[in-house]
């Protein structure tokens, strides 16, 4: 049997799944209970989750309560290692930390300062659109 293929979704990824149910970081969440893929997480990102949530009008605390915990679920944690990666925002650290500890195949993301390093260790950096496409859903 082959290894599974594994990803760490970032935050944006992972607030536009679970906010909008017919999106394709949806299909990707869904993907990960079928299971498709192994999802890989961190402290840090359900940090930056519950924080982003909480900013959104209209999500209880009860919802973002609920969205941690299925995050937690459906996920492997890992605890990011540290690294000098050359990043405009130092806060993407712990998400490319996230993908080398988890011996990810892949980062996916939406944000151009990430995208443009198109690899952090053996982890592909790409687009939901790609992953999706690696995934064979297109």
């Amino acid at each position: 049997m082959n290894m599974p293929i594994s990803a760490v979704l970032d935050t944006n990824v992972l607030i536009s799944g679970l906010l909008f149910p017919k999106s394709l970081p949806s299909t990707l969440l869904d993907a990960v209970v079928e299971p498709r893929f192994e999802l890989i997480l961190s402290e840090y990102i359900l940090e930056e989750v519950e924080q982003v949530l909480s900013r959104i009008p209209g999500v209880s605390v009860t919802t973002r309560q609920a969205a941690l915990r299925f995050l937690v679920e459906i996920s492997q944690m890992v605890t990011p290692v540290e690294g000098s990666w050359k990043v405009r925002d130092p806060n993407d650290r712990p998400i490319l930390g996230t993908a080398v500890a988890g011996k990810a195949d892949y980062l996916v993301t939406g944000d151009k300062d990430i995208l443009v390093l198109r690899e952090v260790g053996s982890t592909r950096v790409v687009t939901v659109r790609a992953f999706a496409s690696a995934l064979h859903f297109e």
